[in-house]
């Protein structure tokens, strides 16, 4: 029998949804990347033209495998316990969008949703450069600046889902000058 194995295995997808693009990786159980997968987020087609991409992709390369979950990374503001897409700057026309139960529904696996920072913070401090710290403040600067706390391992989100954010940073003060 040809790799009886996978049956076996136990793989988890995670998604990053950026504004530029959308990724989605295949791992295992020990994090090692299996397959990975980037389209171009055209912004503007909508969430469900752009996230039919991958979930066609999860739908026919990746349904054999033994896959536990789906963990989304997406900008915020989220509504993080319930998977919803608030208004986020760099996703306009997304506002409001349930990302959990739209993948729930399209490929019947378990979903969870944070904060593109978080997840990456989370990364960082479970296989990354954190790996074995007790504490971790992780910062991204990308289409905007993020933040996450990740202790022991686990993301803090915080009583509104803020609780790493860095929210709004004057980079440069001359532009917020009102002298003229």
């Amino acid at each position: 029998m040809k790799n009886s194995s996978i049956s076996n295995d136990k793989y988890i997808i995670g998604i990053d949804i950026g504004g530029t693009n959308i990724r989605a990786a295949l791992l295992d159980e020990e994090r090692n990347i299996i397959e990975k997968i980037k389209i171009e987020n055209q912004v503007k087609e909508g969430p469900e033209y752009n996230l039919d991409k991958i979930i066609n992709h999860i739908n026919d390369n990746w349904k054999d495998r033994n896959i536990k979950g789906i963990g989304v990374g997406s900008p915020g503001p989220l509504d993080i316990k319930n998977g919803i897409i608030l208004k986020a700057p760099n996703l306009q026309g997304w506002d409001n969008f349930n990302v959990k139960k739209y993948f729930e529904e399209k490929t019947s696996l378990k979903t969870e949703v944070n904060n593109d920072a978080n997840v990456a913070g989370l990364a960082e401090a479970m296989i990354g450069s954190a790996k074995g710290a007790e504490s971790v403040f992780y910062i991204t600067v990308s289409t905007g600046v993020g933040g996450a706390l990740i202790i022991d391992n686990k993301i803090i989100n915080g009583a509104n889902s803020f609780a790493g954010e860095i929210c709004n940073l004057i980079i440069n003060e001359d532009k917020y000058s009102h002298s003229g």
